[in-house]
């Protein structure tokens, strides 16, 4: 199991290295299910949007920028790491069992937008 991010597939600025260290985890993510599969390992990222952490805390202090990025969400809030836990869990759970190579980006729909 592998942790991505929304920003391997789009783009937040002043954030470059970030940005190109999640894209390769999903190339990393899709060549290890590539390579591992004959041996009936499977390997899957979960690619978190805006989940509240200490890393990006100071961002969103101010209740306003908060409210403007839940506007830009379909689901109206932003994740919780329960969310991305959860994820998680069903990715490494039988009932995914056939699924190798994905990435499942779990961000309310911010893609979308």
């Amino acid at each position: 199991m592998n942790i991505a991010s929304v920003s391997s597939v789009t783009y937040v600025p002043d954030n470059a290295l970030y940005n190109v260290s999640k894209a390769g985890v999903v190339t990393l993510t899709k060549t290890f299910a590539r390579d591992m599969g004959k041996h009936g390992i499977r390997v899957n990222a979960v690619g978190p949007g805006s989940i509240p952490t200490d890393l990006n805390a100071a961002l969103y202090a101010d209740p306003q920028k908060e409210i403007e990025l839940c506007d830009k969400i379909p689901l109206g809030r932003r994740g919780t790491k329960d969310d991305i836990a959860n994820c998680v869990l069903f990715l490494a759970s039988e009932e995914s069992s056939y699924l190798t190579g994905q990435v499942v980006y779990a961000e309310g729909g911010w893609l979308l937008v």
